[in-house]
């Protein structure tokens, strides 16, 4: 198990016993009402129902994310704030060429000289021509 704590990496190596007591504040999903499921799809390829997913918080294959897709969005919504995968990014873009030459042309027109010979420097470290 992982933590981020005060932005640090912490890893946690647990027995399969602690894992199961710790489960419930793992996972955000309060005993759900199955009886407003249908509790009897299963998955084709591995044979995993949505009661087993439950129990577990784990599926087994590829094909469960199509079987139980109305079901799992509200789950993943709680998990991560989105049921759409976007990958990581960085915060803030760093900027094109472009941008930092239009920056500089912007810098020479108001004739703030400093600011027009840090963006050169930068463009210049990228290798850009200015």
């Amino acid at each position: 198990m992982v933590d981020i704590i005060d932005g640090n990496k912490v890893e946690y190596y647990l027995c399969k016993s602690c894992i199961d007591k710790t489960k419930a504040y793992m996972f955000d999903i309060p005993n759900p009402d199955l009886s407003k499921y249908d509790i009897a799809l299963k998955c084709n390829d591995c044979g995993l129902t949505w009661e087993q997913f439950v129990q577990m918080q784990r599926l087994k294959c590829p094909n469960d994310y199509a079987v139980f897709k109305d079901k799992l969005i509200p789950v993943l919504d709680s998990y991560h704030k989105s049921s759409e995968h976007i990958g990581k990014k960085p915060s803030t873009l760093p900027l094109s060429v472009d941008d930092l030459k239009k920056q500089l042309s912007d810098a020479i027109k108001k004739e703030d000289y400093e600011t027009a010979a840090i963006l050169r420097d930068k463009i210049k470290a990228i290798g850009g021509k200015s």
